[in-house]
């Protein structure tokens, strides 16, 4: 979940639309939208929130749920999940989060046109990136949001990076170990355990 505080310059303006209604009605019903759509989104992260952190979405898995954050986000998002079968609850829940804040700061700052997630394994382990086309110039060691993101993620023996020179764009990655899926036997796709010959 994106960190947006209560108060500052993050805040929804809620007086907007009344101060606009007279003198600009257009901008005022434009506005009105904009609030109606923060506050959703607002009730959404709050409703995740008291679910204890991990967003009910996840239940249907990590591709269903990274492309739901795609379909909320304002720029155009394509999600390409290139990896076979699920991945341990740890990693898909600061998968799902590492999504959720560069998505995020995609819309707040990137002033991209495009973005893509991308979720695949490697021989060490799951790999996500977030890219977008904006104007790049992060700095990951001046966010907070990312820096609790890369905690998360070093937590379970992961790493974060930030590549973003400026005019070319941002790219987040996180890699974290997994195991690879193992593939049954066909006596143990029916259920059935192997025994041991004698």
């Amino acid at each position: 979940m994106a960190n947006r505080p209560l108060g500052g310059a993050d805040a929804v303006d809620l007086a907007a639309p009344e101060r606009s209604s007279r003198s600009d009605p257009t901008t005022a019903e434009q506005l009105a939208s904009t609030v109606s759509d923060e506050l959703a989104k607002s009730l959404e992260e709050l409703r995740e929130l008291a679910r204890g952190i991990h967003p009910a979405v996840l239940e249907h898995g990590l591709a269903a749920a990274l492309n739901a954050l795609a379909t909320r986000s304002t720029v155009p998002t394509t999600v390409s999940y290139e990896a076979s079968g699920r991945l341990p609850d740890p990693v898909e829940l600061a998968a799902y989060f590492v999504t959720s804040e560069a998505l995020a700061n995609v819309t707040k700052y990137a002033r991209a046109s495009t973005a893509t997630v991308r979720v695949r394994r490697n021989g060490r382990g799951a790999v996500i990136e977030i890219a977008d086309d904006g104007v790049g110039g992060a700095d990951d060691a001046r966010g907070s949001g990312l820096r609790g993101l890369a905690d998360r993620v070093g937590a379970l023996d992961g790493t974060l990076g930030v590549v973003s020179p400026r005019g070319a764009g941002t790219i987040v990655r996180a890699e974290m170990p997994c195991p690879a899926p193992r593939e049954l036997e066909p006596v143990e796709q029916l259920g059935f355990e192997r025994v041991p010959q004698a």
